[in-house]
């Protein structure tokens, strides 16, 4: 082990209130910091405290406390809170309004290939390929239909997942 480590570990090892080689002194019980109206008391035990809490809010009580440390923090806390729903709010309704806007313009553009497949058709039976022109007629037709059904049960089966129904097969 090299010399600089044995010091260093020498250093850690140090009981409290000693000086340390380099003239520093190690902290006692009684010079750490504590909470006001307790007396330190010295003791093999350490006892570790954790306070948690869920949801968007803390609870009063620690909302009270920022406030005692810094004047004005829950004002902060519910002004954020506040902005913060707000801005949710705003991008949901902005998805709300894509998702209608995007269903709207695929009805546009599916109604648009199928009336023009159809129209193909009607074409090809006009000019005689009365073969040709039918395939294509109920080709778009069934394949429209098809298309609307199977919409119709992935909304059902979104639905009923977001109810928390199971799927039923």
């Amino acid at each position: 082990m090299s010399r600089r480590r044995k010091q260093k570990n020498k250093q850690r090892n140090l009981p409290m209130g000693t000086t340390q080689p380099d003239g520093s002194v190690v902290p006692t019980v009684n010079s750490l910091p504590h909470p006001a109206g307790q007396t330190p008391r010295p003791s093999g035990r350490v006892s570790i405290t954790q306070e948690t809490f869920v949801g968007p809010m803390p609870p009063p009580e620690v909302i009270e406390r920022y406030n005692q440390t810094h004047p004005g923090a829950a004002g902060i806390i519910f002004g954020e809170y506040k902005a913060q729903g707000e801005h949710r709010r705003d991008l949901e309704s902005r998805v709300v309004r894509s998702n209608i806007r995007n269903a709207t313009l695929g009805q546009f553009m599916g109604f648009i290939l199928l009336g023009g497949i159809i129209a193909g058709g009607v074409f090809l039976a006009h000019e005689g390929r009365d073969l040709a022109g039918f395939g294509a007629i109920v080709t778009a037709v069934v394949g429209g239909v098809f298309l609307l059904l199977k919409a119709q049960r992935t909304k059902r089966e979104n639905l009923a997942e977001k109810r928390g129904e199971k799927r039923k097969q």
